[in-house]
């Protein structure tokens, strides 16, 4: 089994590393070499390739009038405030209602799951109403909010706080008072709070971390 696992995530490493292989590679060509030459190598000799990378970074500066690395500033911003706003709300509404129990937590996380069946273009023109109403338009805010709350990072981080958070380990802090019955004291919650996220931490900043600056990042500003 873990064979298995080390294939399948050496395939995949691979797979995305081949489009960043790709896209340098495309960078190097014209719009006429893309479709003549070999699309797994430079259409030119090795000792002509900066010229090339500088004749075309030079053209597309040009086209977009000087913006383009404007554009990818805002797309690091964009992506990036959003993938960490995104993965702290994913992970402590996943952690809440994986451990605790309150009042309409069923319902609750019924909308939310429900919400992964909404297809976003649906929600264009409300989100549109509402930023507008707030005078938010045309401003970062009205991006990085949207990208902020995500139902599939939800569940993501639910179904990871049930699997991988035991319940011994609230239980032995003080902090889990579901379970326990007690009142959790300071130096209790400070411990569990070390606790969870030592657990949590690593595996979701690698794995919802990187689903949010994917979703949050695929186009430029």
């Amino acid at each position: 089994m873990l064979l298995f696992t080390v294939i399948v995530l050496v395939v995949a490493l691979i797979y995305f590393l081949f489009l960043i292989y790709w896209a340098i590679i495309a960078s190097t060509k014209t719009p006429s070499q893309l479709t003549s030459s070999n699309g797994l190598w430079f259409a030119v000799g090795l000792d002509q390739i900066p010229d090339a990378i500088a004749t075309n970074y030079s053209k597309l500066m040009g086209w977009t009038r000087g913006q383009f690395w404007r554009w990818v500033l805002n797309s690091l911003i964009y992506s990036g405030v959003s993938a960490l706003i995104g993965t702290i709300i994913s992970v402590m509404a996943g952690y809440a209602t994986a451990k605790f129990n309150f009042r309409g937590k069923a319902i609750a996380i019924g909308v939310v799951m429900g919400c992964m069946l909404m297809p976003v273009a649906l929600l264009t023109i409300p989100q549109y109403s509402i930023f507008h109403a707030l005078h938010l338009t045309n401003t970062m805010l009205a991006i990085i909010i949207p990208c902020c709350v995500s139902p599939f990072g939800f569940f993501l981080g639910r179904v990871y706080a049930q699997a991988s958070v035991p319940n011994e380990l609230l239980e032995h802090s003080g902090r889990f008072w579901p379970v326990s019955g007690r009142i959790p004291p300071l130096a209790g919650r400070f411990w569990a709070v070390r606790g969870y996220l030592a657990v949590q931490i690593p595996p979701l900043t690698g794995g919802i971390g990187t689903l949010r600056w994917l979703l949050a990042g695929g186009f430029l500003h």
